[in-house]
């Protein structure tokens, strides 16, 4: 299948977030990285600003869509316990510049938050929703470490091994409680 405009937009324009950041996202330099006209950009987003608010849309979907491959099911069907080890291995795999930037980014402005919290309050709960829920602080300590992990990932100039990074996110995937498998 076909790539729609819309999606090699947001693909070009996550490109060039990760090489060069978010103030090197113009008109001109996504049109370049998607090989389209300016008004085949301008027809899918009016300004800048609605292609950095979409941009939010489309990573904290392809996130979520990433914990949905690491679990092997929708997050409806998926126990406390199975969300937690897919947002774990997720946050193993490291933020890329990109996603690291909106998602800092969007601590700032609310529209933008709600698409990366409404991802993470699925699959990882905060301990006040984890504790009237499931009551498993355990699961939160495990997302705390994964957060990390994933930042570490995104920041650091040396990487981790991939025995390191398996040794480290098995020791997180340990905090998990495993009866919290409703």
């Amino acid at each position: 299948m076909r790539p729609s405009n819309r999606s090699k937009i947001l693909e070009a324009a996550t490109r060039i977030v990760d090489r060069d950041g978010v103030d090197a996202v113009t008109f001109e330099s996504v049109c370049q990285e998607a090989g389209l006209t300016r008004s085949g950009v301008v027809y899918h987003f009016a300004s800048r600003e609605q292609l950095l608010t979409a941009m939010h849309d489309y990573l904290a979907g392809r996130w979520e869509a990433m914990m949905e491959q690491n679990a092997g099911k929708p997050v409806a069907a998926a126990s406390t316990l199975e969300r937690y080890e897919a947002y774990v291995a997720t946050c193993a795999h490291g933020a890329t510049a990109a996603e690291l930037r909106f998602l800092l980014d969007s601590v700032s402005i609310q529209g933008n938050a709600n698409a990366w919290f409404d991802v993470l309050d699925r699959w990882a709960p905060p301990l006040d929703k984890a504790l009237s829920s499931a009551g498993h602080l355990d699961n939160f300590v495990a997302r705390l470490a994964a957060d990390g992990l994933w930042v570490h990932e995104a920041l650091s100039r040396n990487e981790l091994s991939p025995e390191l990074k398996r040794l480290v996110t098995s020791r997180i995937l340990g905090f998990l409680d495993n009866q919290s498998r409703r």
